[in-house]
């Protein structure tokens, strides 16, 4: 492997961008109406038809039809698979059969339309021994003129529920018919977890919202025992002014709640208003802000807020504007759709489609848009315990369907994409690209920069010459379009190349001949996108959603702060997670490169701060990274065990900001003597650091990612964090 140098990262400060009483009740009214008449789910006419993803291909098959708005899916151990329909009635389809009555037994519901039905089922996570199975739906009051989230449990009968008792009611009464929320699940601890909406209270009450208010639980999410009791490690147990329930708030209206079944981690989604809708990962104690901040506006187009975050509130991992009315999710991990695998599958309704949202870590990386406007409106996504992906379709006023995508046999096909950016900074000046193939040493021909001028990626076809001839003429003023057509004026290949160039002031230009349009069964495409910033393309190869994850990435990351290297890997990592080159293990390439005009960036005399040139690597964006961050010494690139560097100062800086490191002293200079070294006080002051989080180590000063991470989050917490970053930001960019 070849490989030049580079810059590096420092956390992923960027999240994606692309956010509640037990009472026995001796007897309950039915609601379970005759189920409706059986009819053919919209939208799933063709069950033969082929379905086309990045990473698989897939059909959509029937599982159930003549459903009145199924809202939820459960699966018990014995096969049975429960469907919740929101009037007031519970299915079970056994042996593949719709059975034709409801379960008895379950409470009445607020109202049969709307929001207020039944909501979420679940078994409880020992159900094969204790039968247990858990009801959220729509509690009216003795008058039924208020509604409000409840949850029951009772044990299963096979087609009855017995000993219903009611184990949560929510302090969330209103008169109106919406944001119940009521998703819920066990966590990897055995905890449960219950959503409960905002009521829809207006935003413009901003700060004084009741979802701001912990004395009630609206908009927040609660965590109880199985048996509805609270867990004494709830982080407002024990406050005066707060219910003890509550385990995060500042919520909205939550239509989605997994728990990631590998980590544990809880994630949710939530509606937005008229834009906005959030994908959290839920943190215990925190406050996601609703609505004080918002990516949306009101529904009559009115302003309520001008703030997206602010310090102290946690942010969301991602976010959809304009609104896809997010719904039901799951994060997969099953066998069918091994490439799936850790991604967050988000129903959405007024969108009308499937959301594959990649994560990595605790972060969202990337995005993938499935079935659009194919099935219609998509109330909740399960994996079922065949690991296949179940949707569950629901109409206005028609009769639908739970459907399943199936892998098609033997679909998962090498991909071998070229996809490549060119970007620059508009606050520091900074012109840069990044690009891999599935050809070495793809930066001794495509990446092409110049110091306060731009950046170009021949990438498609590449003939070198387009790099100086389209950053000559930029230097000369001309405009990048105009370049751009006067080089491809002058090139008789130029059907076969595909370029992409942007210069200092955001203006870009692209270039895709015809060579490299699309496959003809795809249809003649062209994968290209620009924003403000940013210029991204790919090959004939790379479906449009690679290309989008690339731009949306690079997107959220404007104004984080982070060098443009940092950026651009983040941003190809993420089309890389999506669909980039399948041949993994196989020779591969990357590379990025980055020029800074201003004096003293530097150490070479035409400006390049970062140029790493990844030539064979069956992993090269992971490469990428890693070289980045080792050659910066940013935190997180080593472990730490009495050893000298800049991370070592970074390390102190994020100590002292939290109380403990020097306290008494002023923050830590990068001139200070001895401040590089590891010491014994630095030492000391991570393990008290360790000791607070209830963290054990045989190894003196240890720190790991998690040490880091929680660092990170407790600076965020304080609305220290950008402090800190602005400190440490000089010490981690390389001037090579």
């Amino acid at each position: 492997m070849t490989e030049r140098i580079t810059v590096s990262e420092g956390r992923s400060w960027l999240r994606l961008a692309l956010i509640r009483t037990s009472v026995v009740i001796a007897a309950l009214a039915c609601a379970c109406s005759p189920a409706p008449p059986s009819q053919q789910p919209a939208g799933n006419d063709n069950a033969d038809r082929v379905h086309s993803s990045a990473r698989h291909d897939f059909r959509v098959t029937t599982v159930a039809d003549g459903l009145d708005h199924p809202w939820s899916m459960a699966w018990l151990p014995g096969g049975e698979m429960l469907i919740v329909e929101r009037p007031g009635r519970l299915r079970v389809v056994r042996d593949g059969a719709l059975q034709p009555d409801p379960v008895a037994g379950l409470p009445a519901v607020y109202r049969e339309q709307g929001q207020g039905g039944f909501m979420d089922v679940l078994p409880h996570p020992d159900f094969a021994r204790n039968r247990w199975l858990y009801l959220s739906y729509g509690k009216p009051n003795d008058d039924g003129s208020e509604g409000a989230t409840a949850v029951v449990r009772g044990r299963w009968e096979g087609d009855r529920v017995t000993d219903v008792e009611e184990i949560f009611e929510a302090d969330a009464w209103g008169d109106n018919n919406n944001h119940f929320a009521g998703r819920m699940a066990f966590g990897l601890d055995g905890y449960l977890y219950v959503a409960v909406g905002d009521r829809m209270v207006t935003p413009n009450a901003l700060a004084d919202h009741p979802a701001l208010d912990l004395s009630n639980h609206m908009g927040s999410i609660v965590r109880l025992h199985d048996d509805g009791s609270v867990p004494s490690d709830n982080p407002f147990v024990g406050r005066d002014d707060a219910l003890p329930e509550v385990w995060s708030y500042g919520h909205r209206n939550i239509q989605g709640l997994a728990v990631d079944p590998l980590t544990g981690d809880v994630w949710s989604n939530e509606h937005g208003p008229r834009g906005g809708d959030e994908l959290n990962l839920i943190v215990a104690g925190a406050n996601y802000g609703w609505p004080v901040v918002s990516h949306g506006i009101n529904y009559d187009g009115t302003v309520f807020t001008n703030e997206t975050e602010r310090p102290g509130l946690e942010s969301s991992r991602f976010v959809w504007t304009p609104s896809i009315g997010v719904s039901g999710m799951v994060v997969y991990r099953g066998d069918a759709f091994p490439w799936w695998r850790g991604s967050a599958f988000v129903g959405g309704m007024v969108g009308q489609q499937l959301a594959r949202v990649t994560l990595e870590g605790r972060d969202a990386v990337s995005l993938e848009t499935l079935l659009e406007g194919e099935l219609g409106r998509i109330r909740d996504v399960r994996e079922g315990p065949d690991g296949l992906v179940y949707l569950a379709l629901e109409h206005a006023e028609e009769l639908t369907a739970v459907v399943r995508l199936e892998p098609v046999p033997n679909d998962i096909e090498p991909l071998f994409n070229t996809f490549s950016i060119v970007a620059i900074d508009p606050s520091t000046g900074e012109s840069g690209v990044a690009v891999t193939t599935r050809n070495p040493c793809v930066g001794n021909a495509v990446p092409w920069v110049r110091a306060g001028v731009g950046a170009v990626a021949t990438q498609g076809g590449t003939r070198v010459e387009y790099g100086n001839d389209l950053l000559d003429l930029l230097e000369q003023g001309v405009a990048p379009q105009e370049a751009m057509d006067r080089v491809v004026a002058a090139d008789e290949g130029r059907e076969r190349r595909q370029v992409g160039v942007i210069g200092a002031d955001g203006r870009s230009a692209q270039w895709t001949g015809s060579g490299q349009y699309g496959a003809e069964e795809q249809g003649d495409w062209v994968a290209e996108r620009t924003g403000l910033h940013y210029a991204v393309q790919g090959n004939s190869l790379v479906g449009t959603a690679v290309v989008d994850s690339v731009a949306v990435v690079f997107e959220r990351s404007e104004g984080s702060g982070r060098h443009l290297a940092d950026r651009l890997i983040e941003s190809l990592r993420a089309g890389q997670l999506l669909g980039g080159d399948g041949r993994h293990g196989e020779t591969q390439s990357a590379a990025v490169l980055v020029a800074d005009p201003r004096p003293g960036m530097s150490r070479r005399p035409d400006g390049v701060t970062a140029d790493i040139n990844v030539c064979e690597h069956p992993e090269p964006v992971g490469e990428l990274r890693r070289i980045y961050a080792v050659a910066s010494e940013t935190l997180g690139f080593r472990r730490l065990e009495q050893f000298v560097g800049r991370d070592v100062f970074q390390l102190k800086v994020m100590l002292h900001a939290l109380g403990y490191f020097g306290p008494a002293s002023p923050s830590p200079s990068v001139d200070s003597p001895g401040v590089l070294v590891y010491d014994q006080e630095t030492v000391e002051a991570v393990d008290r650091f360790r000791a607070d989080q209830g963290w054990r180590t045989t190894v003196p000063g240890y720190v790991d990612a998690r040490t880091i991470e929680r660092l990170w989050s407790l600076l965020e917490e304080g609305g220290r964090a950008e402090e800190v970053r602005d400190r440490i930001r000089d010490v981690v960019r390389v001037r090579r």
